[in-house]
């Protein structure tokens, strides 16, 4: 499938649906991951992709637009673990 049908797909469920689908998608990831099976893992991290890809191409944002920002979302993590900002967090966010 190509740009044209995840726009479809996109279209027709629209962005409230599909940011639901991506919270069950997630959950799904964190079961696969703790099951062990990679392979389930690598099919469920590839539905997340999925809808994440929808909704770029929805807003044509390229992956560079994204993946720019990770080198600095990277370090401000690393400097808040230095800094024991998340000691009393159970999440990193």
């Amino acid at each position: 499938m190509g740009k044209m049908e995840r726009s479809q797909i996109f279209r027709h469920f629209g962005i409230e649906a599909q940011i639901a689908k991506l919270h069950e998608e997630v959950d799904e990831v964190y079961e696969a991951y703790l099951s062990g099976d990679v392979e389930h893992l690598s099919e469920e991290l590839g539905d997340v992709r999925l809808v994440l890809k929808q909704i770029e191409e929805d807003k044509e944002i390229r992956d560079f637009d994204v993946t720019r920002h990770w080198p600095a979302k990277e370090q401000r993590t690393l400097e808040r673990i230095k800094e024991g900002y998340y000691e009393d967090r159970k999440t990193i966010g």
